[in-house]
């Protein structure tokens, strides 16, 4: 009969060192010293036990990229020789890194100046042998970005992207600190969220192309509608999600608009919508208006979550 190893305690030392790669268990009181051990400055539990990033929207000009950890603030990324697209090199992260779209080159965009309503895609950049890394924005795919002298390394493809408003950075929250990867924008007076769409009075069903407003590797995004029509013939407006994922109804707008006080019938209607996304074959939404309103359909971009 199979008897697994007797598992032995860790000792006070092996505890603080956080080095021992033996059977161990850490007891409740060997764990508790070596964080007592840890915050007077000595050794203790491993650093980085989880680890990820933020992304921090500072100003319309800058954002950070913030390693994180619950003791060591770690951000580990791949990334690939820029002329061939191979070679992986892995680089870590330990202190925050800026974005700021008016400097040209390392840190900021790689060439051109910023075109407003455009969406451009951030990547880590770096040396050889992975040192000296530093962001960089660009409209283009990872092969084609225009690289500072002597910077030969490149994140295979985004990992973050920002949306041009009045030139500058749309304003957003990391919704997932840690993980960096859920974006959520926000809205003011003057910076609104991304339109997809605005006042579509088109009738029949329409197809709504937005891959160029959220970063390739986009899992879900989420979307506002409003729907409106203040004719006195009263029309429905109904959105489907792409013809690849079986075109189901994601939304329908009945009734809005139309003659007569105290009919039901309302001129306006918004709705929220996750769009789950399938890379590689569309990324389109559709909408039908049974007839053609007076005010038409507007469509929001609020965030997405990348896969």
């Amino acid at each position: 009969m199979y008897k697994p190893p007797r598992t032995q305690k860790a000792t006070q030392a092996e505890a603080e060192a956080g080095t021992e790669t033996a059977n161990r268990e850490f007891s409740p009181e060997t764990i508790a010293q070596a964080v007592a051990a840890l915050a007077a400055g000595g050794g203790g539990i491993p650093g980085a036990i989880a680890y990820g990033h933020d992304w921090v929207w500072d100003s319309t000009t800058e954002l950070r990229l913030v390693p994180f950890g619950h003791i060591s603030p770690v951000a580990t990324m791949t990334l690939v020789d820029a002329a061939t697209e191979t070679t992986y090199s892995t680089v870590e992260l330990t202190s925050a890194l800026t974005l700021d779209h008016t400097i040209s080159g390392a840190g900021g965009l790689d060439t051109g100046s910023v075109s407003n309503g455009a969406f451009y895609k951030i990547y880590l950049i770096a040396k050889a042998g992975g040192a000296d890394p530093v962001l960089i924005t660009s409209l283009s795919a990872a092969g084609s970005v225009t690289l500072p002298a002597n910077y030969v390394l490149i994140s295979p493809r985004e990992i973050w992207g920002w949306y041009a408003s009045g030139g500058n950075f749309q304003t957003f929250i990391c919704k997932d600190p840690g993980i960096g990867r859920s974006c959520r924008y926000g809205s003011t007076a003057s910076n609104s969220s991304p339109t997809l769409l605005a006042n579509s009075v088109l009738t029949g069903r329409q197809s709504v192309d937005f891959s160029a407003k959220v970063p390739s590797s986009t899992r879900t995004a989420l979307i506002q509608i409003r729907a409106s029509n203040t004719s006195s013939t009263s029309r429905n407006c109904t959105l489907y999600n792409s013809a690849a994922q079986g075109g189901q109804i994601l939304q329908s707008f009945q009734s809005l608009g139309g003659a007569g006080a105290g009919d039901g019938n309302v001129e306006f209607m918004s709705a929220i919508v996750d769009l789950s996304m399938r890379r590689g074959l569309d990324d389109c939404f559709s909408y039908w208006w049974s007839g053609a309103p007076t005010g038409g359909i507007v469509v929001f971009l609020l965030g997405f979550d990348l896969g």
